[in-house]
């Protein structure tokens, strides 16, 4: 049995919108909804997890000012 996917159009509408307000932090978003928002990854991870929402996407949202980071 495949399980469905999360709309992601729904995060990147949410990013559009909101992205702004929350930049330099870390978001968990389940579709167009807000979980937390936070200064780490993991703290934000913990409080989406404690949520049960299906799939969230943990993302940080850099400010305007940030270079693009590129890993090799």
């Amino acid at each position: 049995m495949r399980i469905p996917e999360p709309d992601p159009a729904l995060n990147m509408r949410w990013i559009e919108e909101h992205g702004a307000e929350y930049a330099g932090r870390w978001v968990a978003l389940d579709g167009d909804r807000l979980i937390v928002s936070g200064q780490t990854e993991g703290e934000v991870a913990s409080a989406a997890g404690a949520d049960c929402a299906y799939l969230p996407l943990v993302i940080y949202l850099p400010r305007p000012d940030e270079p693009d980071e590129i890993g090799f």
